[in-house]
């Protein structure tokens, strides 16, 4: 059996969503895709934050482009910085609880 594509660490208020996929640098795949719309579909039934994880090696491309896909990234996820070290403390918070 292989590993689950996902892995999700749910609470009340929100859902962490992080790819599983080491060994290919978390390639997207159909199985990774049809979890994704699931844990879709469960938030449609119970509504909460969401939060994705996601890396430069989702993205095939030159290591001298990987500062104009982070800034990207960025504009894209964030609109502020503040929001970025909002969202950066509210994950590093949900990795250290018990």
């Amino acid at each position: 059996m292989s590993a689950q594509p996902l892995l999700v660490d749910a609470d009340d208020a929100s859902v962490v969503v992080s790819l599983n996929r080491a060994a290919v640098r978390n390639a997207l795949d159909l199985a990774t895709v049809e979890a994704l719309h699931t844990v879709c579909a469960r938030l449609e039934k119970h509504p909460r934050i969401l939060a994705l994880r996601l890396t430069k090696a989702l993205i095939h491309a030159p290591r001298s482009a990987h500062p104009l896909v982070a800034n990207l990234a960025q504009a894209v996820l964030f609109e502020t910085e503040e929001k970025k070290v909002r969202m950066d403390a509210y994950l590093d918070r949900r990795t250290v609880r018990p």
